[in-house]
Parts: structure tokens; C-alpha cells; sequence
């Protein structure tokens, strides 16, 4: 690798430093992806492996947003159970992934952890949300209070 400092000249061509510095990234990551024979893979076969290094432009759908989740319900036959329903509202399923995972769209590898659907029995008014680990939490009402205002 080349030190920053330095300056190379090839023909009548000068590179500064830092494309060199930039050069030498792009050999390293080349060389990382060789190492496992991706590299090749995506030589060859470059239009499988798009969608893994692209974004497709796919828009998100509520079939996707409901595949990706697991819902964690209370107890069955529990009363919790009986009244833990989910009535969506005016919020776009890119605003809700955004605010659970903190991406827009769903990555082609999927997520990791898996998105996960947790009901607040404690009082809460807000609906939490951790993106390290892609978990909502909504809160549970006795009345029926606007998800999509609360969470707008």
C-alpha cells in the first residue's frame, strides 16, 4: 500500500494520494471477496446476484411486512389474548419498518435478528421500538386509541 504523502505518476498521469488510499481499498475488499470465491461468483454471474448488491426498487407490500414478523401474543385464552387485535391506520409500511428497524426496505438477506411484534400491557401510550434488535412493542388499550396518530 501506498503512504498517503506520496504521489505516483504513470505516463503523463499523476495520482494523488488519495486515490491511491482509495485504490487500495478496492483491492482489499477485491481480495476479501476472493478469498470465498464471491468475487468470482459475481463475475460470472452477475444478473443472479444483483438483487443481493442492488436495490431492486420493489415496492414494500403488507404481504411482505407480514412474513417478516412474529407476533408474540399473550397467553391463549387469557383475556389479554382475546383483545390483542392489530387495526392498521393511515401509517405507510415503510414509515412502520423505518421506525422498527430503521431501514425502509427489506435488505435481500432479510433482517437479523427477525422482526418481532410485542403487545405493552403496562399503561404505556406510545408505541417503543428497538431497531438493534427489530422489536415493536404497541401498547394495549381498553378503548380504541389511533395507532397512526400516536405513532405519527
Amino acid at each position: 500500500m501506498f503512504k498517503r504523502s506520496q504521489t505516483i505518476t504513470i505516463g503523463q498521469n499523476t495520482i494523488k494520494p488519495l486515490h491511491v488510499l482509495y485504490l487500495a481499498v478496492e483491492l482489499y475488499f477485491k481480495e476479501g471477496l476472493g478469498a470465498l470465491e464471491i468475487l468470482e461468483a459475481i463475475q460470472h454471474h452477475p444478473e443472479v446476484l444483483k438483487s443481493v448488491f442492488t436495490n431492486t426498487g420493489k415496492k414494500l407490500t403488507a404481504s411482505d411486512v407480514e412474513n417478516l414478523f412474529t407476533v408474540s401474543m399473550s397467553e391463549i385464552g387469557s383475556n389479554r389474548f382475546q383483545r390483542e387485535s392489530f387495526d392498521p391506520e393511515a401509517v405507510s409500511l415503510e414509515d412502520l419498518l423505518i421506525f422498527i428497524t430503521g431501514s425502509d426496505k427489506i435488505p435481500p438477506l432479510g433482517f437479523c435478528p427477525t422482526p418481532c411484534l410485542e403487545f405493552l400491557h403496562d399503561g404505556s401510550r406510545f408505541p417503543l421500538a428497538n431497531t438493534c434488535d427489530n422489536v415493536i412493542r404497541i401498547p394495549f388499550k381498553q378503548q380504541h386509541i389511533s395507532f397512526g396518530f400516536i405513532f405519527l
